[in-house]
């Protein structure tokens, strides 16, 4: 390797290396090189440089000049094969305080509108709240007050009713019932004492339940019908004075319908008096041996009930105690049986639609 070609440039201690002499042999350099030497050295490294510089400027000479990307593009990348800038759109500057003026005005302006739509939705409830409170006031009223007309023009329409009677009767009726002066009616039975030919007094009791349907028509008149089940207590016989007798009759069990008619009135005080005609029915179940019998109850005793509020529910019973007759026909018109009875009914009535 030629030593003269071992050139050190560079600066130590403030003073240019290339101007004194080596203190040490570098590897492939002699020691005891003189300046001239070093001189021509220099001169050498010097033409390599320039020779270096005229290729690169020629290199650059004849390679594309880049000089930028067109307006409203910018650099995304450099193309180093074609000696070109790769350039993409960009978009136009944001006005960032002028959109948050924009938007800020529109909330302003939004905010603006629901609290309008509130105020409105707040006046409009207090409005409604206000007519459902005059309306339940003034249904209240009328739920608590009677119509102001009381005739009998103001029952009209159907009724279900359901309810309970207990009735003693007496072979030989009662002792004075139907008495003008109600402080001197006497309900006893009437016993006749014994003797030849006088039969006892047979003194029975018996309850039942009914469900039906009673109808105004609006003018006074109505109709009745319904299920009855009747239970006939064991009776007793008995005489004036006479110890407690037995009788033949177990007592007995069965059901029967109702059908008949009524009139009914309403008085100025708002009280309802119904009055019903003589009752008919059959027996249906419950005895073979009586299986068809026709039974009807005359002279029932008035019932009355004070009408109230809406007029759906009235209750009603006996106005007072009367005796009535329970006649019971077999199926080819004989007459087997005629029972005064004295009875007690309730009956709570509610109004149907239609």
């Amino acid at each position: 390797m030629d030593k003269s070609a071992c050139i050190f440039r560079g600066r130590r201690d403030g003073v240019d290396i290339e101007s004194l002499p080596l203190r040490r042999p570098v590897r492939g350099c002699s020691r005891n090189l003189s300046i001239g030497r070093i001189g021509a050295m220099k001169l050498h490294g010097l033409g390599v440089c320039f020779a270096a510089a005229i290729a690169l400027t020629s290199q650059t000479a004849g390679a594309q000049v880049i000089r930028g990307c067109p307006g409203g593009q910018g650099i995304q990348g450099i193309d180093f094969s074609r000696h070109a800038l790769i350039c993409v759109p960009i978009s136009a500057a944001v006005d960032l305080p002028g959109e948050a003026a924009a938007r800020s005005a529109a909330d302003a302006a939004l905010q603006t509108n629901i609290n309008t739509e509130a105020a409105s939705r707040s006046g409009m409830d207090a409005t409604l709240l206000d007519a459902i409170s005059a309306e339940t006031a003034a249904r209240k009223t009328a739920d608590e007050e009677l119509p102001d007309r009381l005739d009998v023009t103001i029952l009209k329409g159907s009724y279900a009713f359901s309810g309970a009677t207990t009735c003693l009767s007496s072979s030989k009726g009662f002792v004075d019932p139907d008495n003008a002066d109600p402080e001197k009616r006497n309900f006893s039975p009437l016993l006749e004492p014994s003797g030849p030919g006088v039969l006892p007094t047979v003194v029975a009791a018996s309850s039942q339940s009914v469900q039906g349907v009673r109808t105004f028509d609006g003018n006074g008149r109505g109709t009745v019908s319904g299920i009855v089940h009747n239970l006939n207590y064991p009776p007793l016989l008995y005489f004036l004075n006479s110890p407690l007798g037995a009788a033949n009759n177990a007592g007995a069990a069965n059901t029967s319908t109702l059908r008949g008619t009524f009139s009914y009135e309403v008085t100025p005080e708002g009280m309802l008096v119904i009055a019903d005609d003589a009752s008919d029915g059959e027996v249906t179940a419950g005895n073979p041996s009586i299986l068809h019998w026709k039974v009807t109850t005359r002279n029932l005793p008035k019932t009355s009930a004070q009408l109230g509020k809406d007029l759906k529910t009235i209750s009603t019973i006996h106005a007072d105690m009367g005796m009535e007759v329970l006649v019971v026909t077999s199926p080819d018109g004989e007459t087997v049986r005629t029972t005064p009875r004295i009875c007690h009914r309730e009956r709570m009535l509610l109004k149907l639609k239609g």
